[in-house]
């Protein structure tokens, strides 16, 4: 365990500060309230290190400040939002995103911490997996007239493939996620898997099988999206021999999953199809909510592009939106935006979504020739179009701890 510890050899300050992230980085998958504590403390200290150390920051990470802006920006839109408590929780909750990429702009990350947040996340990602499987297990166990009775499907009675059309099944989904939204918990499994495809481990296959393995059960259609573009970067960049030994599993592997065995792949085409015959909107699929919800943004977005309906009206509207086209499902489950660009654009306006974008498309014209940072980039990009990634906890903080890591784009970073 001395091994995780992070020692940087300029005094004890930096080495609590460093460690205290990896303390947040392993518990971060495992729930909200266990991690927030060591995010703080870390924050804490970190704004300790840029006054006692007085470090000047370097000006090619001044695009590290579109975060901190993107937070100010939205802050304002307080102004002219009239559900104040909303707003004000949502702005509190993404403080991290004006304190860390400040705090990244005077400390600079040595080689090798990277490589330990990563590894910390890792066991975080671990631990996580155990507890949900522990309940998917304990709550499809049962015994009925003296008998020991395995039933895996929520309703119960139903076989593995019949209970995705019957309301789930507890070793597959968001009813298998019991420590964190399943989005999310494949968002570290997917850095995860992409950062140790490119960076050796010990038990280098053994993990990327359990990663995939856990991807699979999460069965996000996200993740598989962006499974699938792992795959296109790797078939673009086969002559690059780091990845062409190193992601032959991951093909392999992601090939079998996403098209062979998830079965959420085969009912997304279904109810993608179905949509198209459907009259009666009082039922959706949660893929045919995803184009309900989108078309609604997009008319919201119509009246007033350019400051938005404010930070604490914008999921109103929406709500608003469904109603008044009979989208009961909607509007029984209260669905945001679910994708943070509409999300953003709602809250506060095209100024707001321009500063969100920015740093994603600065990073996309300058990693084009780097594989590695492009498919992590990409993962945000993706995740960010079906998920509203900034109004999380679990989003907020991994964004603003591991954007300006890409950001810097520094090789020697992630290995």
């Amino acid at each position: 365990m001395r091994k995780l510890l992070v020692r940087t050899g300029n005094g004890s300050l930096p080495d609590f500060f460093w460690n205290l992230l990896s303390l947040g980085f392993l518990l971060l998958p495992i729930g909200v309230n266990i991690s927030t504590p060591f995010f703080v403390a870390s924050a804490f200290l970190g704004i300790v290190q840029i006054i006692l150390k007085k470090n000047r920051l370097k000006k090619k990470d001044l695009v590290f400040l579109c975060l901190p802006l993107l937070y100010l920006l939205t802050g304002v839109s307080l102004v002219y939002t009239e559900n104040l408590k909303t707003g004000s929780d949502l702005i509190v909750r993404m403080l991290p995103l004006i304190i860390f990429p400040i705090i990244f702009l005077f400390i600079e990350e040595e080689k090798g911490i990277v490589r330990r947040l990563f590894i910390m996340l890792l066991f975080g990602i671990l631990i996580s997996m155990a507890i949900n499987l522990f309940y998917a297990f304990s709550n499809s166990l049962s015994i009925v007239d003296g008998s020991l009775v395995f039933d895996s499907s929520f309703e119960g009675g139903y076989s593995f493939y019949e209970s995705f059309n019957h309301g789930g099944n507890h070793f597959f989904g968001t009813r298998f996620a019991k420590t964190i939204h399943p989005t999310y918990l494949s968002l570290y499994i997917l850095t995860s898997l992409l950062y140790f495809s490119y960076s050796r481990i010990s038990f280098f296959y053994v993990i990327i099988i359990f990663l995939l393995f856990s991807l699979f059960l999460l069965s996000s259609r996200a993740a598989l999206m962006i499974l699938a573009v792992y795959i296109f970067l790797y078939i673009i960049h086969s002559g690059n021999g780091r990845w062409k030994n190193t992601m032959t599993a991951l093909i392999v592997f992601s090939g079998i999953l996403m098209v062979l065995l998830n079965p959420r792949v085969k009912t997304f085409y279904e109810r993608i199809v179905d949509f198209g015959k459907k009259e009666n909107f009082n039922y959706t699929t949660s893929e045919q909510s995803r184009i309900l919800i989108y078309k609604s943004c997009l008319e919201l977005i119509k009246h007033s592009p350019l400051v938005g309906y404010g930070v604490g009206d914008a999921n109103n509207e929406l709500f608003e939106e469904y109603r008044k086209n009979s989208y009961l499902v909607l509007v029984k489950n209260k669905y945001n935006a679910h994708s943070q660009y509409f999300q953003t654009w709602l809250q506060a306006g095209i100024l707001t979504f321009f500063i969100l974008i920015f740093p994603l498309g600065y990073l996309l014209f300058k990693a084009v020739g780097e594989p590695f940072v492009l498919a992590m980039l990409l993962t945000f990009v993706i995740i960010m179009a079906f998920e509203s990634l900034l109004v999380r906890y679990n989003g907020i903080m991994f964004y603003a701890i591991l954007m300006p890591f890409i950001l810097r784009r520094e090789r020697h970073l992630f290995k």
